[in-house]
């Protein structure tokens, strides 16, 4: 049961890095939506990094703090995605265009490497650290 949350919770990820550039999404402080798009993608290929080279018990501890780490960075990068001010439609499709499959591909292989840590033993307990990420942002 607790497997499924996990892989239904990680297809909300390239909806929400893009929605940062959809019309009706949150405002506040002017910043760049490609910078955080980009800044999105780069801590799923962390995560993703860090879960690759799990075999075994001992490799789920060693990557824990790396893990918590890259989890951290991307909460930090949803939060700032929140303070943005919406760009113009234009903007909004180019930067969709130029990231939606890089980002469908990021998470997809975060999806892969979810799954396999899952039986690993500890895996589990590890993939914990990554709750926060998969906990689909707050609606205003």
């Amino acid at each position: 049961m607790r497997r499924m949350s996990w892989l239904a919770t990680t297809g909300w990820l390239v909806g929400w890095a893009l929605a940062a550039a959809q019309p009706g999404g949150p405002a506040g402080k002017e910043a760049g939506y490609e910078e955080v798009v980009v800044l999105t993608l780069v801590s799923l290929e962390q995560m993703t990094k860090v879960l690759a080279p799990i075999k075994d018990a001992a490799a789920v501890e060693a990557a824990r703090p790396n893990l918590k780490q890259a989890a951290a960075q991307f909460v930090a990068v949803r939060k700032k995605a929140e303070q943005l001010k919406q760009p113009d439609q234009k903007q909004k499709d180019q930067i969709a265009d130029k990231y939606q499959k890089k980002l469908a591909d990021a998470v997809q292989q975060l999806r892969t490497e979810i799954r396999r840590v899952q039986d690993v033993p500890g895996g589990m307990s590890l993939l914990k650290e990554l709750d926060e990420v998969l906990k689909p942002p707050k609606k205003k």
